[in-house]
């Protein structure tokens, strides 16, 4: 007897948008600068698709994305922009560090630690405290489910 496998519509869905931001990413004509919004876009996809399937490549894939943008970007005083890259990097580096057991990732993870929070205090006090403000029920709720998150995905491992 032959079971189909069936994909269930958020995957379906995930799987489209995912193939969308990847078109919008490599198409030539749009400027590098412009990408860096569908490049976290993605690396949401990924980490959700991670925790769907458990790949240890889709992590890897978000690790490489982080660091490129990190590097490649010429907007580095801004501030959330740069708050979202740091989280996913930090979500990459936790899982990966989880996976292998590799203290040379947990040290890269001090250390971008110790970055973002000298990017934060010395870049972006006001405005961060002003949009936060403002933000301030939607990050609450982001907050709570990143934190389910990581004690259901990476602690509990």
């Amino acid at each position: 007897m032959i079971k189909k496998f069936h994909k269930s519509k958020s995957t379906l869905i995930r799987e489209d948008a995912e193939r969308i931001i990847r078109e919008i990413i490599n198409d030539e004509s749009i400027d590098e600068n412009s990408k860096w919004g569908f490049k976290l876009d993605l690396c949401f996809l990924l980490l959700h698709e991670y925790i769907d399937t458990g790949k240890s490549e889709l992590v890897d894939e978000i690790e490489t994305i982080t660091s490129n943008l990190l590097t490649d970007l010429k907007f580095y005083d801004e501030v959330i922009p740069r708050i979202g890259i740091l989280s996913y990097r930090l979500f990459a580096l936790l899982i990966q560090a989880k996976i292998h057991g590799d203290k040379k990732k947990l040290e890269e993870i001090q250390d971008l630690l110790s970055k973002t929070e000298k990017f934060a205090g010395v870049k972006g006090n006001k405005l961060l405290l002003k949009y936060l403000e403002e933000n301030r029920e939607y990050y609450t709720s982001l907050t709570d489910e990143l934190v389910e998150i990581i004690e259901k995905y990476v602690i509990s491992t």
